[in-house]
């Protein structure tokens, strides 16, 4: 295997996989539609205040139309750390192609 990104596992598969960690607090932002996923960047980011998400704007997803938008299996599990911070892991995985 060849490495093109440090930090970064790539394969010349068609599949998908994304992972995202949050806080507890992002998560719960998220639920409550303050906070939007960012599929750019993969992480929970504030709502845009600049503009009105519409259907069509794949970038931006809340809570509400996550499991809707992507087109693939996803997960979402929570744990809590050996120092008691709670953190959320989800995603989504499938083949794209």
């Amino acid at each position: 295997m060849k490495t093109i990104r440090y930090g970064t596992f790539e394969t010349n598969s068609s599949s998908t996989h994304s992972l995202i960690i949050c806080t507890d607090e992002e998560y719960q932002k998220w639920i409550n539609d303050e906070m939007v996923l960012d599929r750019d960047y993969e992480r929970i980011v504030p709502m845009p205040s600049d503009k009105e998400l519409k259907e069509e704007d794949w970038r931006y997803i809340k809570y509400s139309d996550y499991d809707y938008r992507i087109d693939m299996e996803t997960f979402d599990e929570d744990y809590t750390t050996k120092h008691g911070d709670k953190i959320h892991v989800f995603g989504w995985y499938g083949y794209d192609g």
